[in-house]
């Protein structure tokens, strides 16, 4: 799966904090232990208390590990360490999450729309 890469900004300490959380959650939810749950990530357990203490910024790929186990995808996750709202970043990846968007626009540019699609076959 290719990653999408969001403009880089530094991890907001709000963001740290709702990411502990985000993590912590879906640890004791699971009734893991820090090295289980680190385990479950592929992480170190240090990783893992350091993000639950929100101690410092989280990288690409521990985001992305993170994404497998908790109810955020990588896009969102990182979002949400930038003090962002995730549905700011919501990747789009299927015609159902488009649908909508390409239903609110005129006739004309639904037509215009269909035709750039066709012609990108």
């Amino acid at each position: 799966m290719q990653r999408l890469e969001l403009p880089m900004t530094m991890d907001s300490q709000e963001g740290l904090d709702k990411l502990a959380e985000i993590v912590r959650t879906a640890r004791e939810s699971r009734g893991l232990s820090l090295r289980k749950f680190a385990d479950l990530v592929d992480v170190s357990h240090g990783t893992i208390d350091r993000i639950e203490k929100a101690l410092s910024d989280v990288s690409d790929d521990v985001l992305e590990a993170i994404s497998e186990v908790v109810p955020y995808t990588y896009v969102e996750l990182k979002a949400i360490s930038q003090g962002r709202k995730p549905e700011d970043v919501r990747a789009y990846v299927t015609a159902e999450d488009v649908f909508e968007i390409a239903a609110s626009i005129s006739k004309e540019e639904q037509i215009r729309l269909m035709h750039m699609l066709l012609d990108h076959q």
